[in-house]
């Protein structure tokens, strides 16, 4: 590889391919880190994020990555650099990404960005994330002890009896949370659970939590947790595909075998590539 320092940027050539790195791209620190230790094979991987996410619905423009010309805010790209690194489909992050531009609320699109900063919040092969709830002991919820949380439920409320004011922080609406802050919020016998929540039903993320809690207008229990999540894609429990032999039009999750590789057997699998060989299913 031959490299060319300048006062504002790095020119490198590698195999014939040149690429030009400017001070404001987000590699550029790491790139001339590895010029100066000698390691020029490990700028080599570098190099290549650009050309390999270009192919999957993504550039990246001055080190920040762009979806249809949009810049992505800097936790979602984050997301996106996790996945290509972990060899993860990104078509979950480009339903997310798609689904929140759907949220008519501009306040809750750039407060969700602050509230998955933290840690516990993967993102769903259906472009939701997860977050939790603190329910009573018989699953009811524990401001009015009338809504039934438990596993499997989908709890929804119309959005416009939601307050969307984040300056308001505790109000009308449904209410899901970090991890801490669910477990700081239950008492006693109190249950934790994980929710899955679409990012078009955010509603309002108050501004005097440091965005670990926020109000929605619908979401899914999707079990009683277990602590933290810290896998950065698990499984949807909203996509329940239609089986044309259920008399009932119910999914019968018995003759589903789309969950095991059929390379190397792997369960558990997302909706196209293996997380143990990559494999696409």
């Amino acid at each position: 590889m031959n490299y060319i320092i300048l006062p504002q940027s790095l020119i490198l050539n590698h195999e014939g391919t040149t690429t030009t790195i400017n001070k404001a791209d987000g590699r550029y620190d790491k790139v001339l880190q590895k010029i100066k230790e000698g390691k020029l094979d490990e700028i080599i991987p570098l190099l290549s994020v650009a050309d390999s996410l270009s192919k999957r619905g993504f550039q990246i423009v001055d080190g920040v990555v762009h979806v249809d010309g949009d810049a992505l805010p800097e936790s979602l790209s984050t997301r996106v650099l996790d996945f290509f690194n972990n060899n993860l489909p990104f078509e979950p992050l480009l339903k997310f990404w798609a689904k929140l531009k759907t949220n008519p609320s501009f306040n809750s699109r750039q407060m969700l960005y602050k509230f998955l900063e933290h840690n516990g919040h993967p993102i769903t092969t259906e472009g939701n994330f997860i977050a939790y709830r603190a329910v009573r002991n018989d699953f009811l919820d524990k401001h009015t002890g009338k809504i039934d949380n438990s596993v499997g439920n989908v709890v929804a409320i119309d959005r416009n009896k939601v307050d969307d004011n984040p300056n308001n922080t505790c109000s009308h609406g449904l209410h899901v949370a970090t991890l801490s802050y669910a477990q700081s919020f239950a008492s006693g016998d109190d249950k934790l659970l994980d929710v899955e929540v679409d990012p078009s039903d955010v509603v309002a993320v108050p501004t005097d939590y440091n965005g670990t809690k926020m109000r929605v207008c619908k979401f899914k229990v999707v079990a009683e947790s277990q602590g933290l999540i810290d896998k950065p894609l698990v499984t949807s429990s909203y996509h329940i595909p239609y089986d044309p032999d259920c008399d009932d039009g119910e999914y019968d999750d018995e003759d589903d075998t789309s969950g095991v590789c059929p390379s190397c057997g792997q369960e558990d699998q997302w909706d196209r590539f293996c997380s143990n060989c990559g494999e696409e299913l």
